[in-house]
């Protein structure tokens, strides 16, 4: 099972460089590739006599990938299907849209296993130190993965929007905000199954339910903290810090341009 995973991730690495195809020419190769990152088309060319046509494989792009898989392995594996759908000329609206509902039921259908098996029976049972390393597997794989692509894209965009930079896919701004708004719904599911999967002895007030942990992210997200369930380990209290950031990165920042690019593009067209 683990061998077909890497081969699978080794394979879209593969694939993430053979899609951006090479045009040869006389005297040089164009290589045309995306930068991850940025999102923008990009291109490199490396002018090479005709004897060598031979394209030299970029090892910071691979270090980009492979930071990314790491950081986020949702996000690395809905670039390189973004990167499909753009090499086959269609839209990314209905792709970002599809891919934003089915990341929201497999939260709440991770919730829902959290909820009817909660992990706090492991700890007690002193299982803890077995578990832990299956939790922390959990945590980065699904829900951790998912705060950082969510914020990771929306920050970007919305900074692409102010710097008045093309759109990369044909949402209007109306669909951006309520993509924004089941992102948000997400993020508190997410963080309340990373707060049940941590050891109960990393809050004051120990998290003892998914209910436990679903109240302390949404009190967190909106910056309530009512004090009766506190982090008390730094993994917790990072966490906690973490995803109040998301939360304000994701409410202020996203909805504040998108709501204002919207109302200025409605009243220029008004104009016209």
């Amino acid at each position: 099972m683990i061998n077909k995973a890497v081969r699978c991730t080794a394979s879209i690495f593969s694939k993430k460089f053979q899609s951006r195809a090479n045009e040869l020419r006389k005297n040089s190769v164009e290589l045309k590739y995306y930068r991850a990152h940025s999102g923008r088309l990009k291109r490199l060319s490396l002018n090479l006599t005709p004897a060598k046509r031979t394209i030299v494989l970029d090892f910071k792009k691979l270090a980009i990938y492979a930071l990314e898989f790491i950081l986020s392995p949702t996000y690395f594996f809905a670039d390189y299907k973004k990167s499909k759908q753009l090499s086959n000329q269609l839209k990314l609206g209905p792709l970002i849209k599809k891919f934003n509902t089915i990341y929201l039921i497999i939260a709440l259908l991770i919730a829902l296993a959290l909820y009817l098996y909660p992990p706090t029976e492991f700890y007690k049972k002193g299982l803890g130190d077995a578990f832990i390393i299956l939790a922390f597997f959990i945590i980065w794989a699904y829900p951790l993965s998912r705060a950082n692509e969510i914020i990771y894209a929306f920050y970007r965009d919305a900074i692409e929007k102010l710097n008045g930079e093309p759109s990369r896919s044909d949402l209007k701004y109306g669909e951006r905000i309520q993509l924004s708004l089941k992102s948000y719904l997400e993020l508190i599911i997410n963080f309340a199954s990373i707060y049940i999967l941590l050891p109960p002895q990393y809050f004051a007030y120990k998290i003892t339910s998914y209910s436990d942990a679903l109240y302390f992210s949404g009190v967190t997200i909106t910056t309530l903290g009512y004090g009766d369930i506190s982090p008390t380990h730094a993994i917790s209290q990072l966490l906690s810090i973490y995803e109040v950031l998301c939360g304000f990165a994701l409410i202020i920042v996203s909805f504040a341009v998108y709501t204002g690019r919207g109302i200025e593009f409605h009243a220029s067209n008004n104009r016209s």
